[in-house]
C-alpha cells in the first residue's frame, strides 16, 4: 500500500525481545498509535494486511508484534498475560519504538490477544489510551468454549507425539494433522507454527509446545486485582458465531472496565480472517468517536 513504511525486527539467537512489523504512514495525523495483538498459536503476519489498512485510514502507525512465545520471538518457559505484558512494555519502550508510542497508544487484541490486551491496559492504564478486545472478554469465557480449547490441547498433545517425525513439507503436515483436525483454516493456523529448516530443510516447529499447553487453562481467565479498574475506553467486539463470548456479563465487565462498549459482528472466532473490511470498519468508527483523553488512575 502506497504512503506506508514498513519496519521489520526479528531477533537474532539469545535475544529476549519480541518480532515486529510497524507499519508508519509518511503523513502522520491525529489518530493515536495502534497496537495489534494476535491470538493463540497465531502470529504477526495473519495481521498485516489488516494493519496496513488501519495505518492507511488512520493516518497512524500501527505496530504488529509477534507475542511471547509465537512467531519469530523469543521463548520463554511459562506463558501468561503478565508475562506478554511485561514483554510489550520492553517492546514499547525500546528506543526505536517510543519516539512514536511514548504518549500514549491503542491496543486492540484478538482472542488470546484480547485478554492480553485488557491485562495491559489495567496494569499500564497511563500508556494505553484505548483498548479493543476482539471476541474475548475480561473474566473467564464461558463453558461452551471449552470445546474450542479442547482443539489447541488436542493438538499440542498431538504435536509432542509427531514432532519426532520428519516432513518433508507443509503439505505432508498438513495430511498429518486431519487426523485430529477436519477444518481446514483451523489447520492453516496450526501449519503456520511451522517452517523449514535451514540446516536439515525438514519441517520443524517453531513454538514451545510444552509451555502453551501448561498455560491453556489459565488463558482462560483473566488475573486482575479486585482494586484495579481501567476508565479509558474498552470496545469488546462480539462474533456472533463464535462461543468464546456469548451473553455478556455487564457486572463483570463494568468492575474493571466502567466506560466499556460492545459491538456484534456476524462471524465466527476468526474475525479477521472472515471479515477483515467489517473488523478494520468497527475500529475504524470506534476510533473516530473516541477522546482519547487523560484517565490516569
Amino acid at each position: 500500500m502506497s504512503g506506508l513504511v514498513k519496519k521489520t525486527f526479528i531477533p537474532g539467537r539469545g535475544e529476549w525481545k519480541l518480532a515486529y512489523d510497524l507499519f508508519s504512514p509518511t503523513s502522520i495525523g491525529s489518530n493515536p498509535p495502534l497496537v495489534l495483538l494476535h491470538g493463540l498459536l497465531g502470529n504477526r503476519k495473519q495481521n498485516r494486511h489488516v494493519a496496513k489498512i488501519l495505518a492507511h485510514n488512520l493516518q497512524t502507525p500501527v505496530l504488529i508484534p509477534d507475542l511471547t512465545n509465537h512467531g519469530d520471538s523469543f521463548h520463554r518457559s511459562a506463558h501468561s498475560n503478565e508475562i506478554m505484558s511485561e514483554d510489550l512494555s520492553n517492546l514499547l519502550k525500546a528506543p526505536e519504538i517510543d519516539p512514536q508510542y511514548s504518549g500514549g497508544y491503542v491496543m486492540i487484541g484478538h482472542s488470546m490477544g484480547g485478554k492480553a490486551a485488557m491485562f495491559h491496559a489495567v496494569n499500564h492504564p497511563n500508556d494505553v489510551l484505548g483498548v479493543a478486545s476482539v471476541d474475548n472478554v475480561p473474566y473467564k469465557n464461558p463453558s461452551e468454549a471449552d470445546s474450542e480449547f479442547a482443539r489447541f490441547d488436542r493438538f499440542f498433545s498431538y504435536a509432542k507425539e509427531i514432532l519426532p517425525t520428519t516432513f518433508s513439507s507443509l503439505a505432508e503436515l498438513d495430511q498429518k494433522l486431519k487426523e485430529i483436525e477436519p477444518d481446514k483454516r483451523f489447520r492453516q493456523l496450526l501449519a503456520s507454527n511451522f517452517k523449514r529448516s535451514k540446516v536439515s530443510k525438514a519441517i520443524e516447529c517453531k513454538i514451545p509446545i510444552e509451555v502453551l499447553q501448561q498455560s491453556l487453562e489459565s488463558l482462560k481467565i483473566l488475573e486482575i486485582d479486585d482494586s484495579l479498574k481501567y476508565y479509558g475506553p474498552l470496545l469488546i467486539i462480539r462474533a456472533l458465531k463464535s462461543p468464546f463470548v456469548g451473553e455478556i456479563d455487564h457486572e463483570k465487565v463494568f468492575g474493571h472496565f466502567p466506560n466499556y462498549s460492545t459491538r456484534d459482528i456476524n462471524t465466527d472466532h476468526w474475525v479477521i480472517t472472515e471479515d477483515g473490511p467489517g473488523f478494520v470498519t468497527i475500529i475504524d468508527q470506534w476510533i473516530k468517536n473516541q477522546n482519547f483523553g487523560n484517565h490516569q488512575q
